[in-house]
């Protein structure tokens, strides 16, 4: 019993250490992203809409991780790089068509 919960203590560990990565990977883009396109968005209720979506993404992905919540944990990662990357194009619609 003693070693089990030892073994279940450092696979606990490893998947928190695992999760922290992910959000060190992802999270920066996504703030890239919005704070690179805030001023110059071509549609500042969309912009508005897309970072609401990449917080709860995220968030949603952080929790479906922790708790090894599949498909959920799929879903919201793609939620969270589709906000990504709408917010990269709104900005860039902004920039060249504004």
């Amino acid at each position: 019993p003693k070693i089990q919960k030892k073994r279940e203590a450092k696979e606990i560990e490893a998947r928190w250490i695992r999760l922290v990565s992910n959000d060190t990977e992802n999270i920066p883009m996504g703030l890239i992203a919005a704070w690179g396109s805030l001023f110059c968005a071509y549609s500042q209720p969309w912009h508005v809409g897309l970072l609401l979506a990449f917080t709860v993404a995220r968030v949603g992905h952080t929790f479906a991780y922790a708790n090894a919540k599949q498909p959920h944990r799929v879903f919201a990662y793609m939620v969270g790089v589709l906000a990504t990357l709408g917010m990269c194009a709104n900005g860039v619609a902004g920039a060249l068509l504004a």
